[in-house]
């Protein structure tokens, strides 16, 4: 077996979850891949001193911003919705870029990948085998899915990183097949279902959504024993 974790995001408490993170990346053998916000040379050297990376990519993307506000823009054009609360061109687009750019150092095969915040901290630590789907923990799922801890088959890493597939996913309507799974599914009421469709840009529908037309199967469970560290 032949595995690897990406780890991408802001630096955070990093200082306070980095000895977890490096002792899940040792009893597991992971090869690391990171992207680090940041342009602080002590946080860069400390991602780099603590956890070993293979290849790391730093920087504040301050020079994507002006087409991040562009694809914003167009996203609220196509497809109005009234809830200014989800954050597009300075929180999903970031975040997913991110995570792009971390997942694009991966030059080899690998069976299992593991993504991981910075600023996750993992409770109870574990040793895994063979992944055959994607597996997430329950905390910060939102009734949803989360994305602070996730294993996954490295065949399906292309679905969850999906940066190249945001503005589709939020500009468009939800497929009836889709919105059907979130009733019998997720166990969404007709109005939970509307506030997501006429409403919210909802990041965690949105990885959900990509999740279900791309046919990758998930499993939440409270075994993946982590939390935000705050």
């Amino acid at each position: 077996m032949k595995n690897c974790i990406v780890l991408s995001g802001e630096y955070r408490t990093f200082d306070v979850t980095w000895e977890q993170i490096k002792k899940l990346i040792d009893i597991n053998e992971l090869d690391v891949y990171c992207f680090l916000k940041s342009d602080n040379e002590e946080e860069i050297n400390n991602v780099i001193q603590r956890l070993n990376p293979k290849k790391i990519v730093t920087g504040t993307l301050q020079e994507h911003e002006e087409e991040w506000i562009r694809i914003e823009n167009s996203i609220r054009t196509k497809l109005p919705k009234g809830n200014p609360m989800d954050r597009i061109y300075n929180s999903i687009l970031p975040m997913h870029y991110g995570r792009k750019l971390a997942f694009d150092l991966i030059d080899e095969e690998y069976d299992t990948l593991v993504f991981c915040r910075y600023d996750t901290m993992i409770n109870t630590l574990f040793k895994f085998e063979s992944i055959d789907k994607i597996v997430t923990p329950v905390e910060q799922a939102y009734g949803i899915i989360s994305d602070i801890l996730v294993l996954m088959p490295f065949k399906d890493a292309k679905n969850f990183f999906l940066y190249d597939n945001i503005e589709p996913l939020l500009a468009t309507i939800f497929e009836p097949e889709f919105e059907q799974h979130l009733k019998t599914r997720i166990n969404y009421a007709d109005w939970e279902v509307n506030i997501h469709k006429h409403e919210r840009y909802c990041p965690h529908i949105m990885m959900l959504r990509n999740l279900y037309n791309t046919k990758t199967e998930f499993i939440a469970t409270p075994q993946l024993d982590v939390l935000i560290q705050r």
